[in-house]
């Protein structure tokens, strides 16, 4: 609780200083648009109507925490994918997976999952069209052709797919439009980057089949450099391809099908040696390696420089999708099926050594296909009681196939004896998984009066894991291959009160239990590793304000939670017990609470200027964490940082439109977010700690007043923060880390049809 008062304190103190340059900037604004009558400039704030129940709902009635950001939002803010939504969303971190780009890591209220094996589930849900994503990799969505993002925070294990313990990112794309209309748009940007993108609605039968057609194209050289051969890395080359349908045969019955398909030949990710001097490859002369081994500390250059022996062109993923919603309309109630298949085929190289020596390199080639059933019941007899019903049934697969090069700069396979025999050569293994989940769940809510509401729902959840595995085990030799299955089931229950106090307060309380499933270790290297570990569970708590104030023009929402987490899955890398080598483990080892506070606010005090904000108020710390994590055995780790937690987070924002005449309307958006420290490693290594930052975005643009043409300029982390973004430890072997995005600037013409 004190560290929780010195943050708030530090809070006010900031909050303070920001407040006297944003009530200056409100009043110099204020004074420079009032150029028509008050009458005139005095406007309300749109209502924003979200899906976060499973139902079309206005945001400020909806007893949930989620925060809902336009498309037209996104598009100002030029953020090219979910990782640029951070700072719109109170108490969220949302990062790429440092080797990884296209994998998705996500804190919410401290809750976090950062792997990308397919073997585990995903803490925080993606939802895209209402079809949940079963792994972290590949859910880096774009953010092209969005009607609205909604984050929701807390556990949602009553409604959203397969449960999520610590909250969901509900993606929906636009739907096809009545008229034929279209827009396109490129974009130039730092490092050459090229963005192009379209998207055209075409009626083919007025009022009955409509079509949405939609592509983008991303290129870029990379903002890293390899010292090695003067290459660049972690540019981006993907093309996308969106094809929707929405067929309307009745007023009762409307089916809506989406393909999409996304080529990425995105650079090699640019990783820098952290190697820290007691592990093994820093060491001069390793294991007496003739000729000897140079050793290789850790890099102290600039963080755009990084070193590899592998080739830039090293990565290949294909991402393959299709999905048919139909609902059918009965007045009283609407019955909604949702099947979606996806497929995705990897194939990525990956320097884990940060040098220009084969000391640690990996070849990763796995493919994964998944599909989903949704039937639902939604009622629409009565304003007094109303309900959500379904089943839910997931099936995923997966094959991974894995080679690993291993000091083969210096020896040979075979030319050390005894427990390094293996080392020097190019090892491989294998694994797979085959998910069955299936679960029925409810969700109802009934007006105790004109103004109180009870809201009760349920999730039971019946999963099954079917593991095999041929692991990678240098250098103590094969395990062989092992298989095994295990099936987990949990009931996950919902209980809240919401009172309308007036037109303008709305206030709710709940309690939501999260469930995430046990599993296996897709990168085991011993027996004892492999699984299963079991489920996890996240008991929360939370109360909140909802405030329309101001004439409608301030709309101020406040949330306190607080979040009991059980059998928490520690998930890290740590050296073989008995030998040199390094695995990754997941273990129940950890119980944690995580509690605090938050806030939005969007406010318009005249037509063309909107002012919007966040914060975030957190406290995570372990209750217990008796454990194994590399530092010599088990021990009491309760010590430790929760990884991924910021203490603080705030957010400002805003944006001001400037008509000229009969001509055009100027634009101007600026966005600061400001996030403090945290540890990116279980174990809180220095090399893994992102120091406190603060990012300024901003854009200027120019748009013809019948909304035609309209030519912008940005920048996105105009003062060129640097930093440790992520860091990864194996065991005593190395450690590497990956850096933030310097600051770019760009132009872009968007044409509307």
């Amino acid at each position: 609780m004190k560290n929780f008062l010195k943050t708030s304190n530090h809070v006010r103190n900031s909050f303070l200083t920001t407040g006297i340059y944003t009530s200056a900037i409100i009043l110099s604004f204020t004074g420079q648009a009032a150029y028509g009558s008050e009458s005139e400039n005095m406007v309300t704030l749109e209502e924003i109507t979200v899906t976060a129940r499973k139902r079309a709902e206005n945001l400020q009635t909806v007893p949930v925490s989620v925060s809902a950001i336009t498309g037209d939002a996104i598009e100002r803010s030029f953020a090219d994918n979910l990782q640029d939504l951070e700072g719109m969303a109170p108490n969220v971190l949302i990062d790429s997976y440092n080797a990884f780009p296209n994998a998705i890591s996500i804190s919410i209220r401290g809750i976090s999952h950062t792997e990308i094996e397919k073997s585990f589930d995903p803490a925080i849900g993606v939802v895209v069209d209402g079809v949940f994503m079963g792994t972290n990799a590949q859910a880096m969505v774009d953010n092209f052709d969005l009607e609205r993002v909604e984050i929701l925070r807390g556990p949602q294990g009553t409604l959203f797919g397969k449960n999520t313990i610590g909250g969901t990112i509900n993606v929906i794309r636009k739907k096809p439009g009545q008229e034929f209309a279209g827009k396109a748009s490129y974009g130039y940007s730092s490092f050459n980057r090229h963005n192009v993108k379209a998207a055209v609605d075409i009626p083919v039968k007025k009022d009955v089949l409509h079509l949405r057609l939609a592509g983008s194209y991303a290129k870029s050289d990379g903002h890293l450099t390899n010292t090695a051969t003067g290459a660049k890395l972690s540019g981006v080359d993907r093309i996308s391809i969106r094809v929707a349908a929405l067929f309307t045969p009745s007023d009762e019955l409307e089916a809506y099908f989406n393909f999409d398909h996304v080529k990425d030949r995105s650079d090699l990710a640019g990783l820098r040696n952290a190697t820290q001097p007691t592990q093994l490859v820093a060491v001069p002369g390793l294991l007496g390696l003739a000729p000897a081994f140079p050793g290789f500390p850790a890099d102290t250059g600039p963080l755009n420089e990084v070193r590899s022996d592998l080739p830039e062109d090293g990565t290949k993923y294909d991402t393959t999708s299709a999905s048919l919603e139909l609902n059918l309309d009965k007045g009283d109630y609407i019955l909604t099926s949702i099947s979606a298949y996806r497929w995705v085929d990897e194939d990525v190289l990956n320097d884990f050594d940060g040098e220009d020596s084969a000391i640690f390199n990996s070849r990763r080639k796995q493919k994964h296909d998944q599909f989903t059933q949704e039937f639902r019941l939604t009622s629409n007899w009565s304003e007094d009681y109303e309900f959500v019903a379904g089943l839910y049934y997931f099936w995923s697969d997966y094959s991974l196939y894995q080679t690993l090069d291993v000091f083969t700069d210096w020896i040979t396979c075979g030319s050390l004896s005894g427990a390094f025999s293996a080392l020097g050569c190019s090892q491989s293994g294998s694994a797979g998984q085959t998910t069955n989940s299936i679960a029925g769940f409810f969700q109802g809510s009934v007006n105790i009066n004109s103004d109180l509401r009870l809201t009760l729902g349920g999730r039971f959840t019946h999963e099954k894991k079917e593991f095999r595995t041929t692991p990678i085990t240098f250098p103590i030799g094969s395990l062989g291959s092992v298989s095994d299955s295990h099936s987990w089931s949990k009931f996950t229950p919902r209980i809240g009160l919401d009172y309308q106090v007036n037109d303008d307060v709305f206030l709710y309380g709940s309690f939501a239990r999260g469930f995430k499933s046990g599993g296996y270790n897709g990168r085991a290297g011993t027996v004892s590793s492999i699984g299963p570990y079991d489920p996890e569970q996240l008991d929360s708590f939370e109360i909140g304000i909802k405030n329309t104030l101001l004439g409608q023009r301030l709309r101020l929402n406040i949330a306190a939670f607080y979040n009991d987490y059980k059998n928490m899955q520690v998930d890290l890398i740590r050296s073989i017990v008995g030998g040199t080598g390094q695995e990754t483990i997941v273990a129940n080892a950890a119980g944690a609470e995580t509690y605090g506070v938050e806030a939005e606010f969007v406010f318009r005090p005249i037509a063309n200027l909107t002012f919007s904000g966040t914060l975030g108020i957190l406290e995570a710390q372990y209750k217990n964490f008796i454990a194994d994590i590399g530092f010599g055995g088990v021990m009491d780790n309760s010590n430790l940082a929760v990884r991924k937690a910021p203490k603080l987070q705030y957010s400002f924002g805003m944006s001001y439109e400037q008509p000229f005449a009969d001509f055009a309307t100027g634009l101007l958006d600026i966005r600061y977010r400001w996030a403090d420290d945290i540890h990116t490693t279980t174990q809180n290594f220095e090399f893994g700690h992102r120091r406190s930052v603060g990012i300024l975005d901003a854009s200027i643009g120019l748009e013809d007043q019948n909304g035609v043409w309209k030519l912008s300029v940005f920048g996105r982390n105009l003062t060129d923060e640097e930093y440790i973004q992520d860091g990864l430890a194996a065991g005593a072997f190395l450690s590497v880390s990956s850096s933030s995005l310097p600051r770019t600037w760009g132009l872009q013409l968007d044409i509307s049809f």
